[in-house]
């Protein structure tokens, strides 16, 4: 049962108490369009950004209201964090549609994972950095000249065999000692 109330105020006001909101049901004389308008403008004030992956239609359009325009095209929408000045502010965007991974990039990235496991140089008569930048510098020339749909896969399927390859390597080496 609701409890209808008209605003002694504002006579275009009727005020709704309801129990369950399953049980109301609102019938607007000239329609609804007024209704949906505001709820949908109170969930999309100016500023919002709205997001529908079936349709390209212009929200404009879709909602009734607004002029809307592309945000970010091609583009990854990112939160604002206040502690680093490229996404400190909103409205800001990130990410590129390609990378060139550079040989710097990739052999510092092997050493930070080295930390968790670290590479046993013992007496051998070869230097770490320059190592690193070899290896890293055939993988990246590789790399690169795959198409970028494989360049996921190839890498996947060339870290797991180097696993096994160290693995198989590793018990080797324990079963002769």
């Amino acid at each position: 049962m609701a409890d209808i109330k008209i605003d002694g105020t504002d006579s275009t006001k009727i005020n709704l108490d309801v129990d369950d909101s399953n049980d109301l049901v609102l019938n607007l004389t000239g329609g609804d369009k007024g209704l949906r308008l505001h709820v949908l403008e109170t969930i999309y004030p100016i500023g919002s950004i709205y997001t529908n992956a079936g349709v390209a239609t212009n929200p404009g359009t879709l909602l009734g209201f607004g002029t809307w325009s592309a945000f970010g095209s091609g583009r990854v929408i990112v939160g604002v964090d206040s502690s680093d000045t490229d996404f400190d502010a909103v409205r800001e965007t990130g990410g590129a549609k390609t990378h060139t991974l550079t040989v710097a990039q990739l052999a510092e990235l092997a050493k930070e994972a080295q930390l968790n496991d670290p590479i046993d140089w013992g007496d051998l008569p070869i230097e770490e950095q320059a190592t690193f930048e070899l290896m890293a510098s055939s993988v990246v020339e590789q790399f690169n000249e795959l198409p970028p749909d494989q360049q996921l896969w190839i890498a996947m399927g060339t870290i797991v065999k180097l696993l096994v390859e160290n693995f198989v390597l590793n018990l080797k080496l324990n079963s002769k000692g």
